[in-house]
């Protein structure tokens, strides 16, 4: 999936992670030991330094109204209905740059991926691409 952000502006994805089933994955405790979620913006896949890592949160359906409420995440009321019930746990990853650290990327093309690695080391990308970094002109 290739994404755009823009200069100086707060950037906020919301991914919710399935499994091969096609249902949510139950990420609760993926967040310890070598399990978790990490996510880089390269500018090629080849590159040995990372550009900068997305800050990515593990949040369920409360977690995301949460972030709503504390005006963290933003979304519309429809988009709040529409999120998967608590019931399968936490399987929302909230993906985050500042505009401060937008403002720091350099205009041009990235690469990026998200990687989700569970408590036996099982690792899966479901979401890679190219990212376009365009000029912001009120600064």
């Amino acid at each position: 999936m290739d994404l755009e952000i823009v200069q100086g502006s707060t950037f906020e994805w919301l991914i919710l992670v399935k499994d091969v089933n096609d249902a949510p994955l139950n990420m609760v405790g993926y967040t310890g030991g070598t399990a978790g979620v990490r996510g880089m913006i390269r500018r090629a896949y080849s590159d040995a330094a990372a550009t900068k890592p997305f800050t990515i949160t593990i949040l369920n359906k409360t977690g995301v109204v949460a972030a709503v409420a504390a005006k963290t995440l933003h979304l519309t009321t429809t988009q709040i209905a529409a999120l998967e019930a608590d019931t399968v746990g936490s399987c929302y990853l909230k993906v985050r740059l500042t505009a401060t650290e937008t403002a720091a990327l350099a205009k041009g093309i990235y690469v990026y991926d998200i990687e989700v690695e569970d408590t036996t080391g099982f690792s899966f990308k479901p979401y890679s691409g190219e990212i376009t970094v365009t000029a912001e002109a009120t600064k």
